[in-house]
């Protein structure tokens, strides 16, 4: 018998896989030269990073310690498949992050912060 916490992780686990076989990883990102930089051509250095549930999915917000930052809307398929992205490019800059998707709580019920 499951419990409510091992039923929530399969179904976010089943969820992942789902959005992230539906991803397009294999186009090439091209840039364009009409880009623009709302924030500065600056590189800028999250230190707080946030996901909640809205109505239409999710909002990713991106701030530096100081200074503005960026949230963007995402649906749920871009969410996960960005955070296999995430996984993914650090594992392979060998940060020893062992990024996961954790079932525990859904964005829904809180919301997830790093520091």
């Amino acid at each position: 018998l499951q419990t409510n916490s091992e039923a929530k992780q399969a179904l976010l686990s089943f969820k992942h896989n789902e959005a992230v076989a539906k991803a397009d990883y294999k186009t090439r990102y091209e840039e364009r030269d009409d880009r623009s930089f709302p924030l500065g051509k600056a590189p800028i250095l999250p230190t707080k990073i946030s996901v909640r549930a809205t109505e239409n999915g999710y909002l990713l917000s991106l701030h530096p310690q100081q200074g503005q930052g960026i949230e963007l809307a995402l649906s749920q398929q871009l969410l996960h498949a960005l955070c296999k992205l995430l996984a993914d490019t650090t594992a392979k800059a060998e940060w020893d992050l062992d990024l996961q998707i954790s079932g525990a709580n859904s964005p829904a019920e809180q919301p997830s912060v790093m520091h």
